[in-house]
């Protein structure tokens, strides 16, 4: 891995740990990671490590689908704004969708660097 790769992916992995990401899940997608969790413990035998990159790379899957969702709420509200002709609404969710495209990206590249 070059040297900026292993730089993304420790920063990314610093803000994906765990309980963040946890945290970060709607209530269905944290359901089925803890559910994930469970199912680790009573399969076969990991390594903690193993399992903590299993989970990780799971989490982080179930974040870029949720933000995916969200990002896809927010362009339609978005375009109902435009038809309105919302100018106000139209700035406020150009930036949600922004922010949630970087936290995308972020997850993207944090998932790409650990596998």
């Amino acid at each position: 891995m070059s040297e900026q790769g292993q730089k993304d992916h420790d920063e990314a992995e610093q803000q994906y740990t765990l309980a963040a990401l946890l945290a970060s899940l709607d209530t269905e997608s944290a359901a089925l990671a803890i559910s994930l969790i469970q199912r680790l413990y009573e399969g076969p035998p990991l390594t903690e490590e193993m399992a903590r990159e299993d989970l990780l790379k799971n989490c982080v899957r179930l974040r870029e689908r949720e933000l995916s969702r969200r990002i896809q709420e927010l362009r339609f509200l978005q375009q109902d704004a435009q038809d309105a002709q919302d100018a106000d609404a139209v700035r406020d969710l150009d930036a949600r969708i922004a922010e949630l495209v970087t936290d995308s990206l972020r997850a993207r590249r944090y998932f790409r660097s650990a596998t």
